[in-house]
């Protein structure tokens, strides 16, 4: 007979035994004696006619992550196409990571569209290049900050991350003057990059579609640390 490591077979131990289960008081596993709680007969009986159905694979249907920008790709969506289908799903979050937002000029946060399932979350890392501290916020329905909060450890955010967040908001002319310069550099890397036959898209992102060029041989022609080898043929 196959032995079963984790304890709980119990069906094994009875025959194992010579008797019914019934008859045997299990000590194998740790379960509590108290049993399962009564709500369980209520939630197995509203659930019952399920059984006709696979169930969910992942255990999905509660909380949705979105990129606005998108990253790598720096494409952007319509915030209505997201409403709609907030609206629609009123039991699910919806989580947009809009962490390099502040490079979009004119940029509108979701937070501004006031659902009560949408939640955004910025980073002040990237957009003000400090990633050696670590920073960001997030701003959403009341009810699903405080459930935040109540997660977070003490002291989540450093008194230099505190302060350095607190001067960054009033960086009014290092947020505008950013906004100029990206798209002038990013103009010069647009041609360069299409000078070795490479695909630049609108956004922020190019593809490789040389045969003989990956991105790891790319950049160390040009002498390079850093690629985006996790995104396939893609490079931002």
């Amino acid at each position: 007979m196959t032995k079963f490591g984790h304890g709980g077979d119990i069906r094994a131990l009875a025959l194992e035994a010579g008797c019914a289960v019934e008859e045997l008081l299990d000590f194998s596993a740790n379960i509590n004696p108290l049993g399962p709680p009564d709500s369980l007969r209520q939630v197995v009986s509203s659930q019952l006619g399920q059984v006709s159905h696979y169930p969910d694979p992942f255990c999905g249907d509660e909380v949705v992550i979105i990129g606005q920008p998108g990253n790598p790709s720096g494409a952007t969506f319509d915030p209505r196409g997201l409403l709609a289908v907030a609206d629609k799903h009123p039991s699910s979050t919806f989580v947009v990571d809009e962490a390099f937002a502040e490079f979009v000029e004119g940029y509108e946060s979701v937070a501004a569209l006031g659902r009560p399932n949408i939640e955004v979350l910025r980073s002040m890392t990237k957009f003000y290049a400090v990633p050696g501290i670590r920073l960001g916020y997030a701003v959403g329905p009341n009810d699903i900050i405080e459930r935040l909060q109540r997660e977070l450890p003490p002291w989540s955010v450093g008194s230099l991350a505190q302060a350095g967040g607190v001067a960054f908001l009033n960086e009014r002319h290092y947020a505008k003057r950013t906004r100029e310069e990206v798209p002038r550099l990013r103009e010069p890397l647009k041609q360069g990059l299409e000078a070795l036959d490479i695909t630049v898209f609108p956004s922020a992102a190019a593809r490789i579609d040389r045969d003989d060029l990956d991105a790891p041989a790319l950049a160390r022609s040009l002498i390079q640390e850093g690629v985006c080898q996790n995104y396939e043929r893609l490079l931002s």
